[in-house]
C-alpha cells in the first residue's frame, strides 16, 4: 500500500490543484520523464532480484553483484536522466507537438527524479532479498506520510511543478535512507 501510495499520491494533488489539461501535461511528463529508467533498466532489474537471491548466502558474491547493479544504474541512469533534462524541449516538441510545451519543465525536474530513482532501485531489490520487507515498508510510508505533509503544509497551493519539485526533494530525502 505505501509504495502504490509513494507513486501515485502526487497524482491526487496536481489533479485536485490544476486543470484537466496541466494534469495532462503532468502525467505524460512523468511517463516521459520514466523512459530511461523504465526501458532501459527496468530489464536488468528482472534478472536483478532473482541474481540477488541465488547469492544471498555468499556475503562476498552478493556485494560484488549489488556494486555491480549499482554501478549499472548510475552509469545509465544518470546520463539518461541529465541528457532528458538538456532535450526535454525537443523530445516534447517530436512527441507530443507544440500543444503541450507546458510539459517541458515537468520533464525536466521529473527526469532528475528518474535519476534518483534509478539509484535507488537496487537497493529496493536487496532489501527484499534480505527478507527486510518490513523496512522497505516503513521507507516507503515515511516518505508517503513525508510528501504528503508537506504537500499539504508547506506548498497548500501548489501546482503542478511545486509538486514535481516536491516528489525530487522528498525522494532526494528518501534515498538517503536506504544507504
Amino acid at each position: 500500500v505505501a509504495l502504490y501510495l509513494e507513486k501515485k499520491l502526487h497524482q491526487f494533488f496536481v489533479g485536485g490543484r490544476e486543470s484537466t489539461s496541466v494534469m495532462g501535461a503532468y502525467s505524460l511528463a512523468d511517463d516521459i520523464a520514466a523512459m530511461p529508467t523504465t526501458e532501459l533498466l527496468m530489464p536488468m532489474n528482472r534478472v536483478l532480484f532473482p541474481a540477488l537471491v541465488k547469492v544471498s548466502n555468499e556475503r562476498t558474491e552478493f556485494k560484488r553483484l549489488y556494486l555491480l547493479a549499482q554501478s549499472i544504474h548510475a552509469l545509465i541512469g544518470i546520463p539518461a536522466g541529465i541528457g532528458l533534462v538538456l532535450v526535454a524541449p525537443e523530445v516534447v516538441t517530436w512527441l507530443l507537438g507544440e500543444k503541450w510545451l507546458i510539459a517541458i519543465p515537468f520533464v525536466q525536474v521529473l527526469a532528475l527524479l528518474g535519476i534518483v530513482n534509478a539509484i535507488v532501485s537496487s537497493q529496493l531489490y536487496v532489501l527484499l532479498t534480505l527478507g527486510n520487507v518490513r523496512l522497505l515498508a516503513l521507507l516507503s510510508a515515511s516518505q508517503v506520510v513525508l510528501f504528503g505533509g508537506l504537500a499539504v503544509f508547506l506548498i497548500p497551493g501548489g501546482g503542478a511543478l511545486e509538486i514535481s519539485w516536491l516528489r525530487l526533494l522528498v525522494s532526494l530525502a528518501g534515498s538517503a535512507l536506504y544507504v
